[in-house]
């Protein structure tokens, strides 16, 4: 007869394999994905015919799910997918400022400004100016690599290059520590929220400075309101209804506005509101 206790580390060994293996296939299923995805449409092409339509978001999901229906729902023609990673919401947040930047001048002066003030403000925070400087200085070095005056309008497809090169993960980590900063520096406004953890600093040194480690709400939030730049957010679950719940960030400010699907983990961008 086996023994029951041999048995369930057995057990546990093959489950802790299979996990690593999924987790091992999902980390190299993201490398081969773009950092930041090509827009593509939601829906089908209707004016198109059926065997000459392109692949849409849609076609992802079961027709006539749950999922499907949310989606179908959606107020918006078209989206970009972001690498699966952990590092999607801060990659996806700042694709979504220099896109506004493109256009809009006085959007971009105003995130210009804050970001050249925003090594100080870190290090306000706490943060030891050496071991940040270079992420701020190549953070410097990209916003002004494309935005080369405050007044010449940019093509988007400057940005997607740019965002597609893999060369961000310095003004990620950046993005991070902005983050923290702005929890550390605003404590009260969300320590009353945190569950696990008795002090901002711990949070922060575990869920958010970490290059890898996933956006929760309170990361989305501190972010926004650094920058006083909404966000929206359409959550894509098994909640009730045959349309996302929304989350509204900072709406109704006369600024630019970024606006993300959000799926378990990971967030994406939508565009053309229809």
């Amino acid at each position: 007869m086996s023994d029951p206790v041999e048995d369930v580390d057995a057990q546990r060994q093959a489950q802790d394999a299979g996990t690593m293996a999924q987790m091992e296939s999902l980390r190299e299923e993201a490398k081969e994905a773009r950092a930041i995805g090509c827009l593509e449409p939601i829906r089908p092409d209707k004016s198109s015919s059926s065997d000459g339509a392109k692949s849409c978001f849609l076609q992802e999901f079961e027709a006539g799910s749950l999922f499907a229906q949310k989606v179908d729902a959606l107020p918006f023609r078209l989206l970009r997918r972001c690498r699966r990673d952990g590092n999607c919401f801060y990659r996806s947040y700042l694709f979504g400022l220099f896109h506004g930047m493109c256009t809009d001048v006085a959007f971009r002066k105003r995130i210009r400004t804050l970001l050249d003030s925003s090594l100080a403000y870190c290090e306000a925070a706490g943060y030891d100016r050496f071991a940040i400087e270079e992420m701020h200085e190549e953070l410097m070095e990209v916003l002004n690599g494309v935005f080369k005056d405050v007044d010449t309008p940019v093509d988007v497809a400057e940005v997607e290059k740019l965002f597609q090169s893999d060369d961000m993960n310095y003004p990620i980590c950046f993005f991070r520590c902005l983050t923290s900063s702005f929890m550390k520096q605003n404590k009260d406004d969300f320590l009353p929220f945190l569950t696990m953890y008795t002090t901002i600093q711990a949070f922060c040194m575990s869920e958010v400075d970490p290059l890898w480690r996933e956006a929760d709400e309170l990361q989305v939030q501190a972010l926004c309101r650094y920058f006083e730049v909404p966000a929206r957010i359409f959550y894509l679950d098994q909640s009730p209804g045959t349309a996302c719940t929304i989350h509204e960030l900072l709406f109704g400010q006369a600024t630019s506005r970024i606006d993300f699907l959000y799926r378990p983990g990971h967030y994406e961008l939508l565009y053309d509101p229809c």
